[in-house]
């Protein structure tokens, strides 16, 4: 089963979003900062789920440490927000490295079939690797 770190600091959409994941076989963590993100990232899951807008440590800083560090690099990210997604803000994510971005509310076959493709092609570098 693969593993999600699901890091948002609203709470009902922590909840619905966990639901949803589980629902569609995910094993999932939850984190409300972006500290426990990077906390928790070390336990390596297969894809972070991470909201944008957080108190004190956003996720655009979140998702540039991630990759700064040896241990977390490889863990795939998806980066979500509620707010509209301009298109600075979507280039300026992709640039800190996320591999995906969603615009919540997120529709649950959009969210899983997301979440597989990233493994998918995920398995398929490290094969070719």
């Amino acid at each position: 089963m693969p593993s999600v770190l699901l890091v948002d600091d609203e709470p009902a959409s922590r909840d619905v979003l966990s639901i949803m994941l589980a629902h569609v076989g995910f094993d999932v963590t939850v984190a409300a900062t972006g500290q426990d993100a990077l906390h928790l990232a070390e336990k390596g899951p297969d894809v972070i789920l991470l909201d944008l807008h957080l108190p004190s440590l956003d996720g655009f800083e979140v998702c540039r440490r991630l990759r700064a560090l040896p241990s977390t690099r490889r863990i795939l990210i998806c980066a979500m927000t509620a707010l509209y997604p301009g298109s600075a803000e979507k280039h300026e994510i992709l640039d800190a490295g996320a591999d995906a971005f969603l615009r919540k509310p997120i529709e649950p076959t959009e969210l899983r079939a997301t979440l597989r493709a990233l493994l998918a092609t995920s398995r398929s570098a490290r094969r070719i690797e």
